[in-house]
């Protein structure tokens, strides 16, 4: 049930709750430093052709903006602009279709609304249907990851 606040805020949430700031910054370190895995070889289909175009272009005529703009056009993030060692935009490339699909269809219906990242992206996404979505998805799935700045 999307009411449920525990499935509103994700189950991260209530995992996270209890640490502390030093608990989460060792949390990010130990992350930040694992080497990503390759997912298995591109495979060129119609679908990542269409994801590609919306990600890099977006579609005017539907009022879809570009992913690349936040997101980089090497859908590798956008680093923050105050010299920290952080992405201010989340990196996509080679992350899992399956995720992106379902991050993207709760951000089209409104969860998570944690920050203004969130707030963002449900305008974002309220612009894209379910076709334009699985296309956005499979061709970053496609890609292989690349360790961020």
């Amino acid at each position: 049930d999307p009411k449920d606040p525990y499935i509103a805020q994700g189950p991260m949430l209530a995992i996270v709750a209890g640490l502390n700031d030093i608990d989460l910054r060792n949390l990010a370190a130990f992350f930040a430093a694992q080497a990503p895995t390759a997912p298995a070889p591109p495979v060129a289909t119609p679908a990542a052709t269409e994801g590609e175009a919306i990600f890099k272009q977006g579609d005017p005529a539907r009022g879809v903006p570009p992913c690349a703009g936040c997101h980089g056009a090497d859908a590798n993030g956008v680093a923050a602009s105050d010299g920290k060692q952080y992405l201010a935009w989340p990196a996509l490339r080679g992350q899992h279709a399956a995720y992106v699909v379902s991050r993207l269809n709760n951000f089209r219906n409104g969860l998570p609304n944690h920050s203004s990242n969130d707030f963002i992206m449900h305008s974002v996404a309220r612009t894209l249907d379910d076709s334009s979505i699985q296309a956005v998805a499979a061709w970053l799935a496609s890609l292989p990851p690349q360790p961020t700045p």
